[in-house]
């Protein structure tokens, strides 16, 4: 009989909770990878259109420079290459512009999966297995994170760098990581997350907190090896960014122009939705659609406790603290700028995610399981709704291509097509078969009398007309200083009394009971104009004339808003 010591140990039992933590990665990579053709290669996303178009030009070996400025090199060069390695094993059949944006959504989705990991494993080092299996949850079925994850530009990418940001941060805060390693790991993450795209600078702020707090060695070794980590991440962003050496001015051009969109000091219509909003309330109400309504309320519980626990120096979630502060000061940065996009949001809900589960691990210690379970279940109640609503519009054919395949049908050979201007979306393939006459309804042109008479005379000449989003009929009314006609022309519009019924329209979004809470109707325009805009869809049936539209127009009614 052989010895009880040298007999091998029991091989590793699999608890309740890491089954679940297995089964809910498996359910993320679900939520990200299905639906990635979205809009069936119509390049919907302008910003993903922009930045294919862009790699597309790349070429070896005199053409590695890119042209295109708003993102940095590895947004480029990442998904031209795995289109080239995929139509190199017969996977891709060509290397053309939508190839290369549904690789960068392939690599969005596979990024956004593995910063569920890196939020799991902070979880995981920080409290209990249960906790653990509540954040890769959350970080598994937010709404903001499945919609980036569809989204070829860098916000996933950004998660990743904050996720892993975070998780070297609580490490080595923990001194579980010495100075050296630790000042490697900042160094590669950050130059990958500017490698991406220059905001991710602003992350700095964590490996610059960490280092302060950090137990080992002098404050003046800790802050050479935090300098060691700056030079090293710029390196690696000269290194992935050739055109800021290469050509510097045509990139400085583009960040001041950047800049000035994002100060407001620069006019462009895709900032019209943000006038007169309020800072830091804006952003406050788009919090509970990215991640969900309830979870959102232990937020900031979960940032006093974080706060408090540094301040006294004990508890494992004060690791947490470089992490959280300086998200808490990116949140007041991007607060007061005149751009208010979810995109700036996103990369902070890896952060989001751990002051809740700071706060639901909390709840538990302190009150135990009969206050944890009602919690738990509200929780996951909630966050599978915001998730599966989210999920499930990628599974359903885009509005647009609905409302063309619905136009095709119905318009006559040499009718005239409405647009409103800088649109995305109809008219689409098939239109030359119809001679199909567009004409662009001069909604953005500056006020006066020759805009109106313009207006009226298109309105007379068209037979149908197309509204492929919200972002004009729900911003231009509210403008009035600017655009003082524009709410008349939706009200006679709307109403009928321009001669145009509205025949039908079009949304993937969620309908039925569960549609009552959808946040669409508050949220910021480019949660739903990218992927999953309502549009409509009018038919000139009255035939108005010309003066009749144009008396119309200049009747606003009392109160139109």
């Amino acid at each position: 009989m052989a010895d009880a010591s040298t007999q091998a140990p029991p091989p590793a039992r699999m608890t309740a909770a890491g089954a679940l933590t297995l089964l809910l990665f498996l359910a993320a990579a679900v939520f990200r990878l299905r639906g990635l053709s979205w809009d069936e290669g119509m390049m919907f996303h302008p910003d993903e259109r922009n930045l294919a178009t862009a790699a597309a030009r790349l070429s070896w070996p005199d053409g590695l420079v890119p042209d295109f400025h708003a993102y940095n090199g590895l947004a480029l060069f990442l998904p031209r290459l795995l289109a080239e390695a995929l139509a190199s094993v017969g996977i891709l059949g060509a290397t053309g512009v939508p190839e290369i944006a549904w690789c960068a959504r392939l690599l969005s989705a596979f990024l956004s999966l593995a910063a569920v990991f890196a939020i799991y494993r902070t979880a995981r080092d920080l409290f209990d297995e249960e906790t653990a299996a509540l954040a890769a949850f959350l970080a598994a079925f937010s709404p903001g994170l499945v919609q980036a994850a569809h989204f070829g530009t860098t916000e996933s990418g950004l998660v990743l760098v904050v996720s892993l940001l975070m998780l070297v941060s609580v490490r080595h805060v923990g001194t579980q990581i010495a100075n050296p390693s630790a000042a490697l790991l900042y160094g590669l993450i950050l130059g990958f997350g500017l490698g991406l795209k220059t905001t991710a600078a602003a992350f700095a702020l964590i490996p610059i907190f960490s280092f302060s707090l950090a137990r080992t060695g002098t404050m003046v070794q800790r802050f050479g090896w935090l300098a060691a980590a700056g030079v090293l991440s710029v390196l690696v962003l000269l290194a992935t960014t050739p055109q800021i050496l290469l050509n510097p001015q045509a990139y400085l051009d583009t960040m001041i122009f950047e800049g000035g969109v994002v100060r407001g000091t620069v006019d462009v219509f895709w900032t019209y939705q943000f006038h007169g909003a309020t800072n830091v309330l804006f952003e406050l109400r788009q919090i509970p659609w990215l991640l969900d309504p309830v979870s959102a309320v232990f937020i900031v519980p979960g940032l006093i406790i974080v706060a408090w626990q540094a301040v006294r120096g004990g508890g494992r979630p004060r690791l947490l603290f470089p992490a959280l502060a300086a998200g808490l000061i990116y949140f007041g940065l991007v607060s007061g700028w005149h751009a208010k996009f979810i995109r700036y949001l996103v990369p902070l809900l890896p952060l989001f995610i751990m002051a809740v589960a700071c706060a639901w691990f909390a709840t538990g210690r302190k009150w135990g399981l009969a206050l944890r379970r009602p919690l738990t279940a509200l929780i996951v109640f909630s966050m599978l709704i915001y998730g599966f609503m989210q999920a499930g519009l990628y599974l359903r054919r885009d509005s647009r291509i609905s409302a063309w395949t619905f136009l095709l049908a119905n318009m006559q050979k040499g009718d005239t097509l409405l647009v409103e201007p800088v649109e995305v979306g109809p008219p689409l393939g098939g239109a030359e078969k119809l001679s199909l006459r567009v004409a662009v309804l001069p909604l953005i042109e500056p006020s006066g009398p020759a805009k109106m008479e313009t207006l009226a005379g298109v309105l007379a000449s068209g037979d149908w007309m197309i509204i492929a989003s919200r972002r004009h009929h729900r911003v231009l009314p509210h403008m009035r200083a600017r655009f003082p006609e524009m709410c008349g022309y939706y009200d006679a519009l709307w109403s009928g009394r321009l001669g145009y019924e509205l025949l039908e329209r079009f949304n993937r979004r969620a309908q039925g009971v569960v549609s009552v809470l959808d946040p669409v109707a508050i949220a910021e325009e480019t949660f739903s104009v990218f992927d999953s805009p309502e549009v409509f869809i009018f038919r000139n049936a009255r035939r108005a004339r010309m003066e009749d539209i144009r008396r119309e127009l200049g009747n606003v009614p009392p109160g139109c808003r």
